[in-house]
């Protein structure tokens, strides 16, 4: 299966999730989920070359409480990570770059690009 099929099938999954999640109380991650931090959050902007207004835009947050993520001063919601995974997303498949994808993605689609 090619790699933009399995992104496909994965976005798919995503926006199902993210569905799941629209419906269910806010949650938010903790560091030790594993997932993304503030230092992961800057490193992930950064490496898709996003503007932090810009990346504010697309969480959905105004700008002050997108600095405070990047921070560590305000934790990252469920929804947020999501959005986070499908940016990751819509940044390999535009740039045909794996090493673009939130790592967990990257994990889960058996890849082991360095990030």
């Amino acid at each position: 299966m090619s790699y933009a099929t399995r992104l496909s099938k994965f976005r798919i999954s995503a926006a199902l999730l993210i569905a799941t999640f629209m419906c269910a109380p806010d949650s938010q991650a903790s560091a030790d989920d594993g997932v993304v931090d503030s230092r992961k959050l800057t490193a992930m902007r950064e490496k898709w070359q996003m503007p932090p207004e810009a990346l504010a835009d697309r969480l959905g947050v105004p700008f002050q409480v997108y600095m405070e993520m990047e921070q560590g001063t305000q934790a990252l919601e469920s929804q947020h990570l999501l959005t986070l995974e499908a940016i990751g997303i819509d940044q390999c498949l535009s740039k045909q770059d794996p090493s673009l994808l939130v790592p967990e993605v990257r994990l889960s689609l058996g890849e082991t690009a360095e990030g």
